[in-house]
């Protein structure tokens, strides 16, 4: 909002005795992690004096800040009481930065910035307290008990709780549910007000390799309870389960993790990966898809790791295309189906090049070109998913624009079609 080149919240190290940046923000975010001893660098000083400094007018190089082309910097401490806590610095290449307002406005940064991590210390002692002896300075029996169960609960939304069950079986885990279903259901106080449970399970290996597959299974098994009338326990059974499953999902698997070793960008590497997925996802009705599925999530999450800043940029736009569906009350398999899209709508930049979807500057005209194939590949893989024309449709025309200014196609406004 400042628009000034680094600002930093630096933490007192009581033990070392210096301050670490442990939050920045700005045009050359780059110190996050930098430890600068007490009495040294303007940083330094002032945690050591505890007494604010500004500077305005500085010489290049002489400022002894963070950044070593600053002109100007404001540092201010960081207290509770007595305590020195932090500091809060601010920086800028221009001379003259900061106003008696923008001066105003830090400080009071400062003292909001001094109650919170008064608190979030004070919490994080007691919570270290409850599961340490006094004595020893070890964890409490307490807490090895907890830690050995390890059942946990917790909200994942507005309604929404999720339970996590290590070494339990789905069948135990569907007893656990339709206990709790049943409880809820006999509450004469929640009856009133017409409160139920809708329950999703799902199960590790069965239903995926990691915490996001399994809980989006879950996920989409207490949708479908929801969408029945609610009041019961659902598995998305379409999924399937067993030991064949895990196995396949393992031999899916091997084959992605050594095609992404490779460096991926001619014709031939696309159909040479469209064509195994096929081969290894089976035929017709035997095909596995949601192992399928899961494989071209790992190519695009794969493909979101070399570009930067790109990291859950699929997880985000799936739950935002997911958030609109259920505004519009779609189906619960459309849901699905419409996260699904969002995940892997960038799958196809696998195949363009790291140096072009890493560049940080302008792109060429050629590097665009290449850049803009990403769509028309993306629907090549996921054409590999039987029945998928709507999926396919929309990661192929997920850069058009109704001005025609999109790509691959460029259609505009009537010009689109379902």
């Amino acid at each position: 909002a400042f628009r000034f080149d680094h600002i930093g919240i630096g933490i007192l190290d009581y033990v070392t005795k210096d301050i670490e940046i442990k939050a920045e923000a700005g045009s050359t975010a780059q110190a996050k992690g930098k430890r600068i001893p007490l009495g040294v660098g303007i940083v330094g000083r002032v945690a050591r004096s505890n007494e604010r400094a500004l500077l305005q007018n500085a010489a290049q190089g002489q400022v002894s800040g963070v950044l070593p082309e600053s002109r100007a910097v404001l540092c201010i401490p960081i207290t509770y009481g007595e305590s020195l806590l932090g500091v809060l610095n601010v920086e800028s290449r221009e001379e003259n930065a900061f106003s008696p307002q923008d001066v105003l406005i830090m400080s009071t940064l400062a003292d909001l910035l001094a109650t919170a991590l008064h608190n979030a210390f004070v919490f994080q002692k007691l919570q270290q307290q409850s599961i340490t002896d006094g004595l020893t300075g070890i964890k409490t029996r307490r807490f090895f008990w907890e830690a050995l169960s390890s059942n946990v609960v917790a909200r994942y939304g507005g309604d929404e709780f999720i339970i996590l069950m290590p070494e339990t079986g789905v069948d135990q885990a569907q007893a656990l549910a339709e206990r709790l279903r049943l409880w809820l259901a006999q509450d004469a106080m929640l009856a009133e007000h017409a409160i139920t449970g809708s329950f999703g399970v799902a199960s590790y290996p069965s239903h995926g390799f990691s915490a996001e597959d399994i809980i989006r299974v879950a996920d989409a098994g207490m949708y479908a309870a929801k969408h029945e009338g609610g009041n019961r326990v659902s598995m998305a059974e379409e999924f399937g389960e067993g030991e064949t499953v895990a196995a396949h999902r393992q031999q899916m698997s091997s084959f992605i993790e050594g095609f992404l070793q490779r460096d991926q960008s001619g014709a031939e590497d696309l159909d040479e990966l469209t064509a195994t997925l096929r081969r290894l996802c089976g035929e017709g009705e035997h095909c596995d898809v949601h192992v399928l599925k899961e494989s071209i999530e790992a190519l695009s999450r794969a493909a979101e790791s070399r570009e930067f800043h790109a990291a859950g940029h699929g997880d985000m736009v799936a739950r935002y295309a997911e958030l609109i569906g259920r505004a519009l009350a779609l189906p619960p398999d459309e849901i699905v189906e419409l996260g699904y899209a969002g995940r892997v709508h960038d799958v196809g930049k696998i195949f363009v090049p790291e140096r072009i979807v890493a560049k940080a500057g302008p792109l060429t005209d050629a590097e665009f070109e290449l850049m803009k194939s990403h769509a028309r590949v993306g629907a090549e893989i996921v054409a590999t998913i039987p029945g998928s024309v709507m999926l396919q449709k929309a990661v192929e025309h997920h850069h058009e624009a109704f001005d025609g200014s999109g790509y691959p196609n460029g259609p505009c406004g009537d010009a689109f079609s379902p």
